[in-house]
């Protein structure tokens, strides 16, 4: 697996989710582009969810919080 590309494993123990509908719901309310892999299960880039995190994105900028 290239290290950009966050597939269907990854996604679930970073957001916390079991089911690729959950996670492929969280990706779409978000707007961060993904793609079913050959697996069809939800993957997509780290360089999506960045550029969503830092305003690049359609979406408007997440605040962090100190």
């Amino acid at each position: 697996m290239s290290e950009g590309l966050l597939n269907a494993e990854a996604l679930a123990r970073w957001l916390g989710y079991e089911r690729d509908g959950d996670i492929a719901r969280w990706l779409r309310q978000r707007r961060i582009p993904f793609w079913y892999g050959k697996d069809r299960r939800p993957c997509t880039t780290q360089k999506a969810i960045d550029s969503i995190l830092v305003g690049e994105g359609e979406q408007e900028r997440i605040p962090f919080e100190d």
